[in-house]
């Protein structure tokens, strides 16, 4: 359905995909759609001149000024609506919207039609107070100049009673509830969408309090945050549970403002709201299958770690069966990397993001396991200094077999016919640049050994390893062995 309004909008939201696919579905009805990814990029283009008639604001914008201040900054200078977008309904979301001046919030997600219906009643809302302030002024200049030009001001007048009958048809005709009442909270209006959803007449509303509509669960002391920030005159925003006539309940999202006379007094208060019962159940839907999703994963990663675990036991038991030695390491040192590996994956798993985890997280862990396997764990001391470096998967992974490597290098060798011995990781981060030091001050490693060199299968898939992420390694001979590898985040 295209809607051939033309009007200029701006988008900001700092989720691209988000942006590019709201941007996409407004201009099919019709809009011009501007994208801002940033509160300060949102200010700019409001204020340079770009004709935007109507700003769609994210409440969270990530690093930066957030969306409410944001809006706080364009309106000092620009008269224009603003419609709060956010990924949430609850009360400590909108909440944050409160000290600015809006024209509606729309849970991200909500269908175009919805999202459509929320600019039209934004942009009418505007274009109402905006005809008021003018009736107002032009009242008020005719009042100075004492009825000098009867004819004028009763042309002027007609004008203003045709724009309030305009607005009036408008207001009947919205695809949202419009609800007006008194100071004391008692109904003097209703639009036809309140009688469509509520199943009350205008009669049988108007005289009574919007609380006929109120869910029996819902304490009445619920309602004390509503009336006390409508009565310090600013806009109140939240979502109702309410029991229709015919006992049906039903979710709305609401925007309550208070309505001030030319004294400067509240007299009215106008609630702009909409049914939103098919989003909550849809979202309820969503809520579940997430929660199935999160059952499943437990499932997937319990089944994989007990596969991963199968291969380092299949591979620890086959060395047993063997008699050479050579094979023996060889089994024994394979399935140590694939313990580093699960580590890794466990590690991941208990992370916020399957993608990327902090060495500070990783390598402790790790260290203390491949220790572990040596008879002469006991008389090794280790020393780490492991700073707060997250890195993507596609670098840890190989990270980890690395020092698995070097560090099951050192404890075969560095430290035979001793009784002690020192073993230090330090892990650094400068810029974007990495560095990693594993040092031991045992017997040195021989000079002619090398990662360029070298035929032993574990330094030549170190050698490999580092050219994956893109680094350096080289070795240090003073008072025992110091291998430093070098890369970018």
């Amino acid at each position: 359905m295209n809607n051939d309004n033309g009007r200029k909008l701006l988008l900001v939201e700092d989720e691209m995909i988000i942006a590019l696919a709201c941007k996409k579905n407004l201009e099919e009805f019709g809009y011009k759609v501007l994208l801002a990814e940033t509160g300060e990029s949102a200010i700019a283009l409001c204020l340079g001149g770009n004709g935007i008639e109507l700003v769609l604001m994210d409440i969270n914008l990530g690093p930066g000024i957030d969306g409410p201040e944001t809006a706080i900054r364009i309106l000092k200078t620009a008269d224009l609506p603003v419609v709060f977008l956010s990924g949430h309904a609850e009360q400590e979301v909108v909440v944050k919207t409160e000290s600015v001046t809006s024209y509606g919030y729309v849970v991200k997600n909500s269908s175009i039609t919805v999202l459509d219906a929320s600019i039209k009643t934004a942009y009418r809302l505007f274009e109402a107070n905006r005809n008021l302030l003018e009736i107002n002024a032009r009242q008020k200049e005719m009042i100075s100049k004492k009825f000098d030009d009867r004819k004028k001001v009763e042309g002027e007048m007609q004008e203003a009673n045709d724009r309030l009958r305009v607005l009036s048809v408008a207001i009947e005709q919205s695809p949202v509830t419009t609800v007006i009442t008194d100071f004391e909270g008692l109904i003097e209006y209703v639009n036809p969408k309140f009688t469509d959803i509520t199943g009350y007449s205008a009669e049988e509303a108007i005289g009574n309090n919007p609380r006929i509509l109120k869910n029996p669960e819902k304490a009445s002391s619920e309602y004390k945050e509503l009336w006390d920030t409508i009565l310090s005159g600013r806009n109140w925003h939240g979502v109702f549970h309410n029991k229709k006539k015919n006992g049906d309940f039903y979710w709305e999202s609401a925007v309550i403002s208070p309505v001030k006379n030319q004294d400067g007094r509240i007299a009215h208060f106008l609630a702009i709201k909409e049914d939103i019962t098919d989003r909550k159940i849809a979202e309820e839907r969503i809520q579940n299958l997430l929660s199935e999703k999160e059952l499943i994963l437990r499932e997937v990663h319990h089944r994989i770690k007990n596969n991963m675990n199968t291969i380092y036991g299949l591979l620890l038991l086959q060395a047993h069966t063997l008699k050479d030695a050579v094979s023996i390491h060889a089994l024994e040192d394979a399935a140590n990397r694939v313990h580093s590996m699960m580590l890794l994956y466990t590690k991941l798993y208990q992370a916020a993001d399957f993608s990327e985890l902090s060495v500070s997280q990783y390598l402790p862990s790790l260290i203390d396991e491949i220790i572990r396997n040596f008879p002469n764990n006991s008389s090794v001391r280790i020393e780490t200094k492991i700073d707060d470096i997250v890195l993507h998967v596609q670098k840890l992974q190989p990270l980890g077999i690395i020092i698995n490597e070097l560090l099951t290098n050192i404890m075969k060798y560095a430290f035979a016919g001793r009784d002690d011995g020192l073993i230090t990781l330090s892990a650094s981060l400068r810029e974007n640049h990495v560095t990693i030091e594993l040092a031991d001050n045992g017997n040195g490693m021989p000079e002619s050994v090398s990662f360029a060199k070298s035929t032993g299968f574990g330094l030549v898939l170190v050698s490999g390893l580092i050219k994956q992420i893109e680094g350096t390694i080289r070795i240090e001979r003073e008072k025992g062995t110091r291998i430093i590898m070098e890369f970018e985040r």
